[in-house]
């Protein structure tokens, strides 16, 4: 893989200035698809560091407004904010971010700036289109994407406030910072923390050179924050400035029984997300993501709705169609259910949240008032009145639950299962053509990640529906 000079330049100044990544060769080449990742030279061994950041090298707010230049009044009152504390977290990062960007090559992060700057895009969901947006199939993630886009117009609006109260000015008016700070700079620069801030094992958000460049799996992975030049880590997190900016090093490394092989690829874990958080904030997805869930809401529907609800068999008329509401309604209480709720539904096992559910929801008056069903266990997840229920009730129940499966998606879910696995399976062949242009790949990536989150989601309800229906095959025989 060729090596571009903003990532050439990146490389010499993190070893000129201390940076250690011996068994790391970045940028590599995905073998398959040409990807950019980083490549082992060497086994990695857990806990034996992947690479060492220096402290001065990280851009986060201590290290941006420790010194600043006297006559740039825009530093200064961001400085005179942070120690105030009028402005902090990521609105304060996003704002030092968007200062090193109008430095140019005055600031001392130039090679890093200019290396993000001349990167690929941010690949958040936000910077799709509405056709893209489409492929996704899930309505509810879309509209959740389009108010994150108008919540970041409102906080840049609220920081440029902020950042007038520290120029001495009105912060009615947001004219004088947003004339220094433009919105397009601060959306790049807060989509760039998206994608590639820490922040958890350390006190702030931080971007961290050459640590940020990994890509994500679902892999044991710790980073840490030395304090002191003989490299122990901080054994509590600590204030920024209490960091020694000469001795301090970022360190990242494998843990647990992880580990990366000699010419394997070395992966960061970006914790354990669901596939719609990876796709807002980093813009890619995980096919089979062993965290991703699929909502489904069910309601026990009251009497007089005109609705069977959720599956159940309405059965009564008039005062006792109520009094099984109630006492359907007592029980899912008594088992720590609400009438109506969402389940989470996982590829690996059966919910048995959802499995109670629809046994309490198809129980009838007798069923219901059994005294039997006291025999069994208060608060577990066996059947209610287990020796008062028969094998046809529990074949209603789970047949009641798959149907509710059956419907998840809805219109929505415009492709089928086998249709996406030869959709996937198209694209990707699509992304190895090495004469795709730089705008094909994009668009092949992005149609690959979104057929990736729906495939994953559709795997799930299916999955689970088999496992219903198998159920019901035990019980039959």
């Amino acid at each position: 893989m060729s090596v571009e000079c903003h990532e050439k330049n990146l490389l010499m100044w993190l070893s000129n200035n201390g940076a250690l990544f011996p068994k790391l060769n970045w940028p590599a080449s995905h073998h398959e698809f040409g990807y950019r990742c980083g490549i082992a030279t060497e086994t990695i061994t857990s806990g034996e560091p992947i690479c060492s950041i220096p402290y001065k090298l990280i851009i986060c707010a201590p290290n941006c407004l420790r010194y600043v230049d006297p006559d740039d009044e825009l530093q200064l009152a961001v400085q005179k904010l942070w120690k105030s504390k009028q402005l902090s977290g990521d609105s304060l990062l996003c704002t030092c971010i968007c200062i090193e960007v109008l430095k140019k090559e005055k600031s001392e992060f130039e090679p890093y700036i200019t290396f993000l700057l001349k990167n690929e895009e941010p690949g958040t969901l936000e910077r799709w289109d509405e056709e893209e947006l489409k492929h996704v199939q899930d309505s509810a993630l879309v509209t959740f994407c389009e108010m994150r886009k108008k919540e970041l117009r409102t906080r840049y609006h609220r920081v440029c406030s902020t950042v007038n109260k520290g120029l001495g000015l009105d912060s009615d008016s947001g004219a004088k910072a947003e004339g220094l700070i433009s919105f397009e700079n601060f959306q790049w620069s807060w989509h760039i923390i998206q994608a590639r801030a820490f922040g958890r094992r350390i006190p702030w958000s931080a971007l961290v050179p050459l640590a940020d460049c990994l890509n994500h799996s679902n892999r044991a992975v710790r980073y840490a924050l030395d304090s002191v030049s003989d490299g122990s880590c901080m054994s509590n997190p600590s204030r920024g400035d209490m960091v020694d900016p000469d001795s301090g090093k970022f360190t990242i490394f494998p843990s647990g029984d992880n580990f990366y092989e000699k010419g394997g690829e070395i992966f960061n874990s970006y914790g354990r997300r669901k596939n719609d958080h990876l796709l807002l904030d980093y813009g890619f997805s995980l096919l089979n993501n062993e965290h991703e869930t699929v909502d489904v809401r069910v309601t026990l529907s009251p009497p007089g709705s005109g609705e069977s609800g959720s599956g159940s068999e309405s059965q009564g008329k008039g005062g006792d169609e109520a009094e099984i509401y109630r006492l359907r309604k007592k029980l899912l209480l008594q088992h720590g259910q609400n009438s109506s709720r969402v389940l989470k539904i996982r590829s690996s096992r059966i919910c048995s949240e959802g499995v109670l559910f629809f046994r309490v929801v198809n129980m009838t008056k007798d069923q219901l008032l059994n005294p039997e069903r006291e025999k069994a266990g208060k608060g577990s997840f066996q059947l209610p009145g287990v020796d008062a229920i028969n094998k046809t009730n529990e074949v209603i129940a789970l047949t009641s639950f798959a149907n509710v499966l059956s419907a998840v998606g809805g219109s929505e879910w415009t492709t089928a299962r086998t249709q996406d696995e030869k959709l996937l399976e198209n694209v990707l062949s699509k992304l190895r053509d090495v004469s795709l242009s730089q705008a094909e790949k994009t668009k092949c990536e992005r149609e690959t990640v979104a057929i990736q989150y729906r495939l994953t989601r559709k795997d799930i309800v299916y999955k689970n529906i088999v496992f219903l229906k198998n159920a019901i095959e035990e019980i039959e025989t």
